[in-house]
């Protein structure tokens, strides 16, 4: 029946099926938290202790804060950390603070994925702000990461530049 609906259509029942398909691990979390969903050095405060040492004083920008999964601040920290998962400082860190070892299971995996994709469509998105150079230079590196999600998801759709653009817009601005 899919041959009835517009190319942009079907790219949308396709990306909603994958969420409702993994409903029940967004149901998990059962203890939410604000989630800042854009930590990046330039949205954090530091301040210089008496002793030299740095310690977070503040964090801007709130706009796509939601509250939610703790983890989901792992997946904008990309900015900072290549993956919190892998890096070591980080997660003495944050045993050190929270007294518990982080530990992704896989179902927080695929939950980790879907707020990959979330971001990186938000990512995609604000790009209408940016020179023309640099937005495609941005959805460029969107589209990558998207496909690269999306695989390891294994959502039966792939996102070329040209759909990639016609998908998002109306995903987020419908007419």
């Amino acid at each position: 029946f899919l041959w009835f609906f517009s190319q942009t259509d079907r790219q949308r029942l396709l990306f909603h099926d994958e969420i409702v398909r993994h409903e029940a691990l967004l149901d998990e979390i059962q203890t939410p938290s604000l989630v800042n969903f854009d930590l990046w050095p330039g949205n954090i405060l530091l301040d210089r202790k008496e002793n030299g040492r740095y310690f977070i004083s503040g964090i801007l920008d709130f706009e796509r804060c939601f509250y939610g999964d703790p983890k989901g601040d792992f997946i904008a920290s990309v900015m900072i950390l290549d993956d919190a998962q892998k890096e070591e400082a980080f997660l003495r860190g944050y045993r050190q603070i929270t007294g518990t070892e982080l530990t992704f299971t896989e179902r927080d995996q695929i939950r980790m994925d879907l707020y990959r994709v979330y971001l990186l469509l938000n990512l995609g998105i604000e790009t209408y702000r940016f020179e023309p150079e640099y937005a495609a230079q941005t959805l460029k590196r969107v589209e990558t990461q998207l496909n690269l999600v999306l695989d390891r998801l294994s959502w039966p759709f792939l996102i070329y530049e040209k759909v990639f653009i016609r998908f998002l817009i109306p995903l987020w601005y419908p007419s």
